[in-house]
């Protein structure tokens, strides 16, 4: 990944192979989606449409979200130093 993380890092649960609970960070499920929309805008893979589209028919994701995380990264990117 190119981009900074803009919105929280979630603490999630997870069972390791030996079924043994921990916590993982992760990032917010519409930051990745947004992550894939600049993807498939710079690249076009299908893994991108794939991912994309799974992850809209498994979660609710509101496209508003991933919206404005983009035009967060885009302003980022456009800010000077």
């Amino acid at each position: 990944m190119t981009q900074d993380i803009l919105l929280l890092v979630l603490e999630m649960p997870y069972h390791n192979i030996f079924n043994i609970p921990v916590k993982v960070q992760g990032m917010d499920l519409s930051e990745i989606c947004a992550e894939k929309v600049r993807a498939i805008n710079e690249r076009a893979r299908y893994r991108d449409f794939y991912d994309l589209a799974m992850a809209f028919k498994k979660k609710k994701i509101n496209p508003e979200v991933i919206v404005a995380t983009l035009k967060k990264e885009r302003a980022k990117e456009t800010t000077f130093d």
